[in-house]
């Protein structure tokens, strides 16, 4: 028994009942053009299974696998237990079941069905969909019924995924997933939506004894500047002569000590703070970049941790020691580099 997302009390109450020494029968049919067999795993071998007949006992408790197989190009249907379709097995080729009683189970064949899925972009979001092969398919395609069909929304940075809709219908899903599965039992028209994110203002200072620039997208911005929630931006360092970096705060709680920080906006108050003691740091070393008219030098590196990604970096600022570090000259127009 699982519950999610428990807001009171609960009381919970597990009943018992002494199962019988030879077990529960299991009784399993087909119909339609096909086989179906039935097994459990062997407590005598490990990874083997015990293949049973219809009406042979099993041990209470025992999970047992029915598997299905079509002939003469048919599908599968419908699986019914104690005479109650499980709709979501529909198509399946397998069903594992835990015995606890007397068991009867049914599976059927039949014609092969086929419906068309379609599915819509819209502002700042596409959606692609594949199955559990992933193969990919195509709006408009037609998909064998029962078919469990994935569908991922690829949304655009500055936009955050606002729900999904099935046939015209919102269909429930967790906010920090991107794709919904969905067994296609029917034409099935889909479609995602997205909202722009909030954008909220960056403020950055230095307390005293050194000073701060933040980057985002590899361009430099100014304290003030307005940024999408969710989205990074890197703040670097500069103590001045005989000082370093003490931590970054934010409200006035610590979010980072290292001389660069990676800061990701949220809604509400983003000023952050940076403070500095007197000392050194023996791993930092200085950068200095200088170019002459005509052109200017890009230097960066790339971080794995807490992201991978790429980091501007600035001339005058400190970089730890053994950094790696790539250059670029970039001419003005009418310029080469010589």
């Amino acid at each position: 028994l699982s519950i999610e997302d428990v807001q009171s009390a609960l009381s919970i109450v597990a009943h018992f009942k002494k199962a019988p020494a030879e077990g529960y029968p299991v009784h399993f049919s087909i119909t339609g053009e096909g086989s179906l067999r039935a097994s459990y795993p062997s407590p005598d071998f490990f990874g083997s299974q015990t293949e049973i007949q219809d009406g042979a006992h099993v041990p209470a408790g025992t999970r047992v696998t029915f598997e299905l197989t079509p002939q003469n190009g048919k599908a599968i249907g419908d699986w019914t237990i104690d005479g109650k379709k499980m709709s979501s097995m529909y198509g399946k080729k397998t069903l594992t079941y835990t015995v606890i009683s007397e068991t009867t189970l049914s599976a059927e064949i039949v014609d092969p069905v086929y419906h068309q899925i379609t599915f819509d972009d819209s502002d700042g979001v596409s959606v692609s969909a594949s199955d559990q092969l992933w193969n990919v398919y195509s709006s408009g395609a037609s998909v064998l019924k029962g078919t469990n069909i994935s569908f991922r929304a690829n949304v655009e940075e500055d936009y955050l995924l606002d729900h999904w809709e099935v046939n015209g219908n919102v269909y429930p899903h967790k906010s920090s997933k991107t794709s919904i599965d969905y067994q296609v039992m029917s034409n099935t028209h889909v479609k995602a939506f997205a909202r722009l994110k909030n954008q909220y203002t960056v403020k950055y200072s230095a307390e005293a004894n050194g000073e701060v620039s933040a980057f985002f997208k590899m361009k430099e911005i100014a304290s003030g500047d307005k940024i999408s929630e969710g989205l990074t931006v890197i703040l670097h360092a500069k103590p001045d002569a005989g000082y370093r970096i003490a931590g970054w705060t934010l409200a006035g709680d610590t979010i980072g000590k290292g001389n660069t920080l990676f800061y990701t906006v949220k809604n509400g108050t983003n000023d952050i703070v940076a403070h500095f003691v007197a000392g050194s740091d023996e791993n930092l070393v200085p950068l200095h970049l200088s170019y002459s008219a005509g052109g200017s030098v890009l230097a960066q590196t790339t971080v794995y941790d807490p992201v991978y990604t790429t980091v501007p970096l600035k001339s005058g600022y400190p970089i730890t020691k053994g950094t790696s570090v790539s250059f670029t000259a970039v001419p003005d127009s009418l310029y080469l580099v010589k």
